[in-house]
């Protein structure tokens, strides 16, 4: 007996499954959260463990829910869901910036940068977290933390507006905080998000050694976005991998051409230009890598071994 009640179980949590995810494929997210919440409780009762599409679902269910509440006005419902679905994924970076953005849309602004923070330190190189961090310190007034964050945020990517934060720089250098913020929301809010998302894709490729993969990813990118430096900075490393100098040779000097303070791009056309032996390139280069960064170590140390490598090739002089 107690086998066929198994089976009579099983079918019954499967009729649940189904039944959910007709709901979700309907928009009634309501049936589908009641739905996978069956499924969860029989699960915990019996000491299984949760399966991870019914946690995706049930995830996606609460989000979709939380959009919903906060498309409609009611800000405190939006926050319950997503609070929900943080217990169900709590390193789940995106929900917790989502729930800071709401916070700060309330002007709970401790909440909000409390938010922002657990998303990155969840995932440290979360751009958007960033920016929200800014945006939320400009919001508040606080000039000269917003100044900085911006600036600090120009150094993990370079989906910005060139020319508007080099004039924002330019304000902030003056004392001219205010104008300076402005200047950076206006260069920041040009990010596209699309082609951000395509680079993402395609250096989570090239980390799997899959370069076809990610020069696809990285053209997608190019197609979308093509005066935004970085996309060339990293189809230039993507050529790297493959040998083909010449080519990321041009990508990054591109790169560089778009943006003169890129230190990334300055560095990797160093290294480029010294492996097709064009010694003079490499070291103008790295010397404006190392103008750029006086405290990044890896310029100062290829800006040495190129000195000692130019010094070493000159021919001495002959005694008489």
């Amino acid at each position: 007996m107690a086998f066929v009640r198994e089976i009579l179980d099983q079918h019954c949590l499967n009729q649940f499954l189904k039944l959910a995810l007709k709901s979700f494929n309907e928009g009634d997210y309501h049936q589908t959260i009641e739905s996978l919440e069956m499924i969860q409780q029989h699960d915990q009762a019996v000491g299984h463990k949760c399966s991870d599409v019914v946690t995706f679902y049930l995830i996606e269910a609460r989000v979709a829910m939380a959009k919903l509440y906060w498309k409609q006005g009611n800000a405190i419902a939006a926050i319950e869901e997503y609070q929900e679905a943080i217990k169900l994924a709590p390193k789940y970076a995106d929900l917790h910036l989502s729930l800071g953005r709401i916070y700060a849309g309330r002007h709970e602004y401790p909440l909000a940068e409390n938010s922002y923070k657990k998303a990155l330190e969840i995932n440290p190189n979360y751009i958007e977290a960033f920016l929200s961090q800014a945006y939320l310190a400009a919001e508040q007034g606080r000039h000269e933390k917003a100044v900085e964050l911006f600036i600090g945020l120009s150094a993990k990517t370079h989906f910005y507006k060139q020319e508007l934060f080099d004039k924002a720089l330019a304000e902030a250098n003056q004392g001219n905080l205010a104008k300076a913020v402005k200047d950076f929301n206006l260069a920041f809010k040009t990010s596209p998000d699309r082609a951000e998302t395509l680079c993402a894709l395609g250096q989570d490729a090239l980390r799997d050694n899959s370069c076809q993969e990610a020069v696809k990813y990285f053209l997608q990118a190019k197609k979308l976005k093509p005066g935004y430096a970085d996309i060339y900075n990293l189809l230039g490393v993507c050529y790297t991998h493959t040998g083909d100098w010449g080519k990321a040779a041009r990508l990054l000097k591109q790169a560089v051409k778009l943006a003169p303070h890129f230190t990334r791009a300055w560095l990797n056309l160093c290294i480029v230009s010294e492996k097709l032996e064009r010694n003079a390139q490499a070291l103008t280069a790295c010397k404006k890598a190392a103008k750029l960064e006086p405290k990044n170590i890896l310029a100062a140390e290829t800006l040495e071994r190129l000195y000692q490598k130019t010094t070493a090739k000159k021919p001495g002089r002959i005694k008489k």
